[in-house]
């Protein structure tokens, strides 16, 4: 007994694990000093999230990162999950890939983030739109932890990147790394993101679509090519193209999608 509780990492993936199994499993783990968990592609309901919300917020466990990736949790297990976030301040990562995360899950679980230990939030390749993005906004605000977002393939769209963006000019954020690929976020979207950019100082890398670098340099061949930059230079020259603020936003944003060879381009 003394040697399974040394166990630090458990892997099961694509097992097909029933109820009885997870609960069997849950009620182990509340002995063991497990540090990372990976129960991956098993068809997990929101009843088996629960029981891992149980384990984290009730047992010895210090859990750091948990792996939930391809399963069904849904609004219920995302409740569950965000009262153990509360509780238990020893997770710092958490992913949560292809699940059926929609805005009700995500305004669920934005109550826990908002003091969490969270550095790293996965939940790409899910359902969220405007409204759980401006839930996750606004769970941004009030938090100085998370470094890593991942929102690559939902459907949050220009109006869910605003949200975002004011939270990340006028928060208590630290993020340095954003990922709203896939999103259909479109130019609206992008100028949200740039504008949050002058008073924000942590971010330090958002990756973008390929949509942008192809569509910029179809209205002008004149311009760099290669670059994720596209029409936020497009909209920015319109707008301020003689200002200091101009320049200013043009750096950070060459910076944050690691361009930085433009930034001392532009200071020739």
């Amino acid at each position: 007994v003394a040697l399974i509780t040394l166990i630090t990492l458990i892997i099961v993936g694509d097992c097909q694990i029933k109820q009885t199994g997870i609960d069997k499993l849950a009620s182990a783990l509340f002995k063991w000093k497990l540090v990372e968990l990976y129960v991956r592609k098993n068809k997990l309901s929101d009843k088996c999230a629960s029981s891992f919300a149980k384990i984290l917020s009730e047992g010895v466990i210090e859990l750091k990162k948990l792996y939930l990736d391809e399963n069904e949790i849904g609004a219920a297990g995302m409740k569950a999950l965000a009262e153990a976030l509360k509780k238990k301040k020893s997770l710092v990562t958490l992913s949560l890939r292809s699940n059926k995360i929609d805005d009700e899950a995500i305004m669920h679980f934005s109550a826990g983030l908002e003091n969490s230990s969270l550095e790293e939030l996965d939940i790409g390749e899910n359902q969220v739109k405007t409204a759980g993005a401006a839930s996750l906004g606004k769970a941004l605000k009030k938090n100085s932890k998370l470094k890593i977002l991942n929102l690559e393939k939902n459907e949050i769209g220009a109006m869910g990147c605003g949200f975002l963006a004011r939270a990340l000019q006028k928060g208590k954020s630290n993020l340095h790394t954003l990922n709203v690929k896939g999103n259909k976020i479109e130019d609206a979207g992008i100028h949200f993101l740039a504008g949050c950019l002058t008073n924000n100082t942590s971010l330090k890398k958002i990756v973008l679509d390929d949509y942008f670098e192809k569509k910029r340099t179809r209205q002008n061949e004149d311009v760099e090519r290669n670059t994720e930059l596209g029409t936020v230079g497009y909209l920015l020259q319109r707008e301020l193209y003689n200002s200091a603020l101009f320049k200013k936003k043009m750096d950070r944003l060459w910076e944050v999608l690691g361009h930085k060879e433009n930034i001392e381009q532009s200071k020739k």
